[in-house]
C-alpha cells in the first residue's frame, strides 16, 4: 500500500478547496473516491483522511497541468513602438538608436519599431549628411524601418535616391504616426 502524506499548510489548502463547492471540485472528489475505492485504500466515504490526502494530490496535478497548458497556450506580445525624430540635434539621433537598442535588448525578436524623421531631423536619413549611415543600415537589417517624411524632402529638395538605400519614405510624417497609433502602436518622441 502507498503512503500518501501532506504537509500541513496544503492540508489547510485542501480544507479550503473542500469547502468550496464548484464543478471541479466535485469532478476531483469523485475522481480522489473512485481511485480510492479502486485501490482498496477505504470502503466508505467516511474516510475522509485518505480522501482529503488523494483529493490535495489530485487536485495539484490538475492545477500543475492546466498551468502549463496555459504557458503553452500564451503568445509572447509583440511590442510595436513608433518613434518621432524632429531635431536637428544629433546627440538625439545618437540617443535615439541607442533606445532602439534598448528596446531590442529587452524584447529580442518581438518588437516592431518604426521611426518615423521629418523636418529639422531628415539630414539623418540623407546619405551624404548623415554620420550614422551604417548604424541605421545595420538596424535595418535587424527589422527597423526608418521613414522620411515626403513632404519634409519635398520642402528642402531631397530625393528619394539621396536617402540612405535602406530607408523608406511615407507622404506625410505627422499622418503616418497618428495612423501608427490608430493601430494600436506605443509613441515615443525623442529628444524633446
Amino acid at each position: 500500500m502507498i503512503n500518501v502524506t501532506c504537509p500541513i499548510f496544503l492540508a489547510k489548502i485542501l480544507v479550503q478547496l473542500n469547502d468550496h463547492k464548484s464543478k471541479e471540485s466535485s469532478m476531483v472528489q469523485e475522481l480522489c473516491y473512485k481511485c480510492c475505492k479502486l485501490s482498496g485504500y477505504y470502503s466508505s466515504k467516511n474516510d475522509l483522511t485518505t480522501m482529503k490526502k488523494l483529493y490535495l494530490i489530485a487536485l495539484c496535478f490538475l492545477l500543475s497541468s492546466s498551468e502549463v497548458v496555459m504557458a503553452q497556450d500564451k503568445q509572447v506580445k509583440m511590442h510595436q513602438v513608433v518613434m518621432q525624430l524632429n531635431t536637428a540635434d544629433t546627440a538625439v539621433w545618437t540617443s535615439m538608436l541607442g533606445n532602439i537598442r534598448n528596446f531590442q535588448k529587452v524584447w529580442p525578436g518581438n518588437v516592431k519599431i518604426e521611426v518615423v524623421v521629418h523636418g529639422k531631423a531628415l539630414n539623418f536619413l540623407v546619405a551624404s549628411k548623415s554620420h550614422l549611415v551604417a548604424d541605421v543600415e545595420a538596424m535595418t537589417k535587424l527589422g527597423v524601418v526608418f521613414n522620411a517624411c515626403e513632404n519634409t524632402m519635398n520642402k528642402y529638395g531631397i530625393k528619394k535616391e539621396m536617402l540612405i538605400s535602406s530607408v523608406s519614405s511615407v507622404p506625410s510624417g505627422v499622418a503616418e504616426l497618428v495612423i501608427k497609433q490608430e493601430e494600436g502602436w506605443s509613441y515615443l518622441k525623442t529628444g524633446y
